[in-house]
């Protein structure tokens, strides 16, 4: 009955933003691992030339999310990494900025997704999401600054290597932003639009966010591995990314079933609260439930 309370208590203080835990103490995997390798962090940008994968890209117009508070349920709770990363958050300075962004919905399908995030100096993230064929740009706290729809590789599935036309999957960081404006794909002009934030991947270096020649393909599996979003919106991003900020790729439903098919596993999370899972569920009902403000701190 002790441990039974214990327990309960420890759930309690999580889901009414209360800390539980201390907020002190290094990242933990857990119970959610990180299947794709390649964390590479506060990279500096480099002055060699790249070696670019075909032209793709083209975003939305920017759009802004209100996202309410939210609390991790008692299931959650329980799952004793992400009640690090929310005794974390529950006593940060900036607590109630974090719980209206979306690291608290990261956390409840990758605490380690969360704790990178957390850890990460940078002053934002950016989240490829291949199945809702969006960019989004966050702030530090989880908050949208810009949203843009794209395209990425027509090939389903993780990247497993070089040329095999599939666009990455997993956490990342930005290697650097190049202005792109005179490079050539097999002799082609504009092909990479008129920047190119370069994204550094345990595979290759050649994939990256860049504007296109083909506004038309944004919105399709038309790449050859890149991130294509039209070129008036990579014109706004690009200014807004810095060497070292992390890139979250996130698979689409055919994607999974192809990695499965592999016999790979896939790190998948929301890059909103209310994104579909592959499996069709949303994240509401795997454990995140949106709590007015007033809840929120009971």
């Amino acid at each position: 009955m002790k441990n039974k309370s214990i327990l309960t208590a420890l759930a309690l203080g999580a889901l009414c933003g209360v800390a539980t835990q201390g907020a002190s103490g290094a990242a933990s995997s857990g119970a959610d691992t990180l299947i794709v390798a390649g964390q590479v962090m506060g990279l500096m940008p480099v002055t060699e030339n790249i070696i670019a994968q075909p032209s793709d890209t083209v975003l939305l117009a920017a759009d802004t999310v209100a996202v309410d508070t939210v609390a991790v349920d008692s299931v959650a709770a329980l799952d004793p990494t992400v009640q690090r990363v929310m005794a974390r958050i529950n006593s940060s300075e900036h607590a109630a900025e974090y719980r209206a962004g979306i690291i608290p919905h990261i956390a409840r399908h990758s605490a380690d997704y969360a704790w990178r995030l957390l850890d990460n100096g940078s002053e934002g993230f950016l989240m490829v999401d291949k199945g809702a064929m969006t960019v989004t740009l966050f702030d530090r706290y989880g908050a949208v600054q810009k949203r843009f729809p794209i395209a990425c590789a027509r090939n389903y599935g993780d990247k497993r290597r070089s040329g095999d036309n599939r666009t990455p999957e997993g956490f990342f960081s930005v290697q650097g932003v190049y202005n792109s404006t005179g490079w050539l794909y097999h002799g082609a002009p504009h092909q990479f639009g008129p920047r190119f934030i370069r994204i550094k991947t345990p595979v290759t270096m050649s994939v990256g966010i860049h504007g296109t020649a083909a506004p038309g393909s944004i919105g399709g599996r038309r790449s050859h591995g890149c991130i294509r979003t039209l070129n008036k919106n990579i014109l706004e991003l690009a200014p807004l990314v810095k060497a070292g900020m992390p890139v979250i790729i996130v698979a689409g439903p055919r994607d999974v079933q192809v990695n499965r098919s592999e016999g790979r596993s896939t790190v998948w999370v929301p890059s909103t609260p209310t994104s579909a899972k592959p499996d069709g569920s949303s994240a509401k009902k795997t454990g995140i439930k949106k709590t007015g403000a007033r809840k929120a701190r009971r």
